[in-house]
């Protein structure tokens, strides 16, 4: 959860410098984060990612944690930006995983983390998910949690059908 993620300025310093070394070294297509990034650094280390890897993508988990986001260098836009990040945390009381409808500062694709979508999308988004109710091995899970053959071909048709991948 992003509310129990560190925010303070060695973490922030640790995680950029892994991102940074990711993208000096391998220079990826994709640089996909999982929920949470530490406050100050993100707008550096995103526009760095985009004069190494022009064609490069990012996803819709770069969300900043521990108070302001920066959305833009405007300080007004950022200002009701925040008021509006604020209302929609106290609204969810706090648990950003209900946050559907407010996207984070910058992505080029969504990711929909089992939730199917119900209509044809128009932006780019993947279908994010385990074969069971879980991304990785779970003891608890039996056969009757995993998704058929027939069920993985269903989801995959429909997530073609709705312009994802």
């Amino acid at each position: 959860m992003v509310a129990a993620s560190p925010t303070n300025e060695a973490y922030a310093h640790y995680v950029d410098e892994h991102y940074r070394e990711l993208i000096e070294r391998y220079k990826p297509d994709i640089l996909w984060s999982d929920i949470a990034y530490p406050p100050g650094t993100l707008w550096p280390m995103v526009e760095d990612y985009y004069n190494a890897v022009p064609d490069g993508v990012i996803n819709d988990r770069f969300i900043v944690t521990g108070g302001a986001v920066q959305y833009l260098r405007i300080p007004w836009i950022n200002a009701i930006a925040n008021f509006i990040m604020e209302q929609v945390l106290w609204w969810h009381d706090g648990d950003i995983s209900q946050m559907t409808s407010v996207p984070p500062p910058h992505y080029d694709f969504a990711t929909h983390e089992y939730s199917p979508r119900t209509t044809l999308q128009f932006g780019k988004w993947e279908a994010t998910r385990g074969i069971g109710h879980s991304f990785a091995l779970n003891r608890q899970e039996t056969a009757q949690d995993l998704l058929t053959p027939q069920e993985l071909l269903y989801s995959f048709i429909d997530i073609v059908a709705k312009n994802g991948y």
